[in-house]
């Protein structure tokens, strides 16, 4: 089964992305249902990879993080992720968005093998958060000129994951695997993607 980024036009607002009928991640990496779940939205148009998510539920945080900061190790705390990678190569690269509005993201040409030579230019990027103690809705606007150039691909996957809480922490996602533990990177987690994306270095 394929999974599919909606398509919005260049004018189409955040605003507008949320009056969507939202996915939902609600079983963890074993198998178990996970209640509340967190429900989150996918767009696209023809610059930019809009992303964002909602947890009606209380969170870890980390304490003095910023919206729109670029920060590494945001899965130490609650954070959403996605995932795309080219079914061809295996190059994939990761994004986190934290409650906060933090956001990171890294390149890897195969499994776990970090590009370090690849940041995006964080400028471009437009991250929000809004938290309490009830819930959170975070947002990322990510620029489609900035993918990583090993994800250019017709053929793409997409993995879709989630971390919350603590003793014990919930590892949400797409596809379970009960026989091995999380992990997120695992080519075994991705789905195939039906939506094409571009990535022109014109933009």
């Amino acid at each position: 089964m394929s999974f599919e980024i909606e398509n919005v036009t260049d004018e189409t607002s955040l605003a507008r992305l949320f009056e969507r009928d939202p996915k939902s991640l609600a079983r963890d990496w074993y198998g178990a249902d996970v209640t509340p779940a967190v429900k989150y939205w996918l767009g696209k148009n023809s610059r930019e990879l809009l992303v964002a998510a909602q947890y009606p539920g209380s969170s870890q945080l980390f304490p003095d993080l910023a919206a729109n900061q670029f920060f590494e190790g945001l899965w130490e705390r609650d954070v959403f992720e996605v995932f795309l990678r080219n079914a061809k190569t295996g190059a994939y690269q990761e994004w986190n968005l934290s409650p906060q509005g933090a956001w990171w993201s890294a390149a890897f040409p195969s499994y776990r093998n970090r590009d370090l030579h690849y940041t995006p230019n964080v400028s471009r990027v437009v991250a929000s958060g809004e938290f309490t103690t009830s819930g959170w809705t975070a947002s990322l606007i990510f620029p489609i000129a900035e993918l990583y150039s090993g994800i250019a691909s017709d053929e793409l996957e997409i993995s879709v994951c989630a971390i919350l809480g603590s003793s014990p922490r919930k590892y949400l996602c797409l596809k379970s695997d009960p026989e091995s533990e999380p992990d997120f990177h695992h080519p075994n987690g991705f789905q195939s993607l039906s939506s094409r994306i571009v990535r022109s270095s014109s933009q």
